[in-house]
């Protein structure tokens, strides 16, 4: 997870990964890839149906490794690049501990890094040799903090910045809180436009993350104001030929995260953590919820809202990823020191009921260790597993997607020789 909504959010993972001592890991080298049937995510239409495998990244947030997995997320190459192995290959901009993965699985079928606060770089990766095809910086000469990624075709991407510059001018693509237009030209990538989001009462955009819909882009507006006591209600807006096409406020809800879409395609769940104070703790619970949008309409219409909180006692985190067309797998955003502890759910949005998977367990001292849930990732159709990454264990927790619901499944150590947790996921 990057820098985003809250700014104790690192510090919390950091804290329940504080015991790791991790060791300089020997690169694993790429991965065999499978035949690019009709269901691989490759470059081409736009397609992406089944992934070729899953990008895991593991980090303490000091140092940051990523490892390449099946589908079903058996690891492949548990140290197929690092911090370690970045800085020793004399690349330009080694693997920082504020790492991210694109939102939607790069249809280029490349692995994806998002180096966000401090760094602010993308790295382009072959996962077949290991070898770091490009890097471009995004930073435009500030602390842009880039959010999320998304690839258009095979030349062209988007870069969401969540960073707000207050004295653009001195150089291009320099006033932050937009969309960054990107040429994929290999091996020299380049920033070729900038679009510009809405600014309304006073509060930076924020755009975070995005997903396309058929032609659209739909990039999510967190609008907080910079020393995070201010948020904003959400926003989405939708970009066709790297212009607004229009913009649509998520009424109610602040904070929003990573858009998910569904498996028909027609829906969206938007997981919004709401408004939060100095600590990571909810101050408005009413900001907060998932609402589920028909994405079948140009700008989509809201369906549903859920409040989770009503149920499970603390907000949603900022992603979740749909397990069938009807039932979403999240987990809650808690912050440290609380009396109550991470969980995992599933919510049923045709009951409305969320059922608790998997509750963290408390630290030493008896209270709550913060958000130690990571992303969580779901394959329906395409192998039929849900993930979920977990800082505190250490651990790839796995679910087998059946008729009845969620079958537990091994839990897999990524890399027990690091010892570094497991915190994102994605797919090449």
């Amino acid at each position: 997870m990057n820098s985003v909504h809250t700014a104790v959010a690192v510090s919390v993972f950091a804290l329940a990964s504080c015991n790791v001592s991790p060791t300089i890991p020997k690169t694993t080298g790429g991965v065999v890839l499978p035949d690019a049937g009709p269901d691989a995510n490759v470059a081409g239409d736009g397609a992406t149906a089944c992934d070729r495998g899953t990008t895991i990244l593991l980090t303490d947030y000091t140092s940051t490794q990523i490892a390449l997995a099946a589908p079903d997320g058996t690891p492949l190459s548990p140290a197929f690049l690092s911090t370690a192995s970045t800085t020793a290959s004399g690349l330009a901009y080694a693997l920082s501990g504020d790492v991210a993965l694109p939102n939607t699985t790069p249809m280029s079928g490349r692995v994806v890094l998002i180096d966000s606060y401090g760094t602010n770089v993308i790295t382009w990766a072959d996962p077949q040799s290991a070898d770091v095809l490009a890097q471009l910086p995004v930073g435009t000469g500030f602390e842009s903090n880039p959010q999320d990624y998304l690839e258009l075709d095979s030349l062209h991407a988007y870069v969401s910045r969540f960073g707000d510059n207050e004295a653009p001018g001195a150089q291009a693509f320099d006033s932050g809180s937009d969309v960054l237009v990107l040429s994929l030209q290999m091996p020299n990538p380049s920033i070729i436009g900038s679009i510009a989001m809405p600014v309304e009462e006073g509060l930076p955009p924020r755009p975070s993350g995005m997903v396309r819909v058929g032609a659209i882009v739909i990039v999510v507006l967190q609008r907080i104001s910079d020393d995070f006591s201010t948020y904003g209600e959400s926003a989405l807006v939708g970009l066709s030929n790297d212009a607004i096409a229009w913009e649509m406020h998520v009424t109610g809800l602040k904070n929003c995260g990573r858009p998910a879409i569904s498996p028909s395609g027609a829906r969206m769940a938007l997981p919004c953590v709401g408004a939060l104070d100095s600590s990571g703790a909810p101050s408005d619970l009413a900001s907060a919820g998932i609402a589920i949008l028909d994405v079948t309409n140009s700008p989509p219409t809201i369906l549903q809202e859920f409040k989770v909180s009503d149920q499970l006692g603390s907000p949603p985190d900022s992603q979740a990823s749909w397990m069938s067309e009807t039932v979403i797998v999240g987990k809650t955003q808690t912050p440290l020191g609380a009396s109550t502890n991470n969980q995992a759910f599933a919510l049923d949005t045709t009951s409305g009921l969320a059922t608790v998977l998997l509750t963290a367990q408390p630290g030493s001292n008896g209270q709550g260790e913060g958000v130690v849930y990571g992303d969580v990732r779901c394959s329906p159709g395409c192998g039929n597993v849900c993930m979920l990454a977990d800082s505190e264990t250490g651990l790839l927790h796995r679910w087998q997607i059946a008729a009845g619901g969620l079958q537990a499944l091994s839990d897999i150590d990524v890399d027990p020789d690091t010892g570094l947790p497991p915190v994102g996921l994605s797919g090449y």
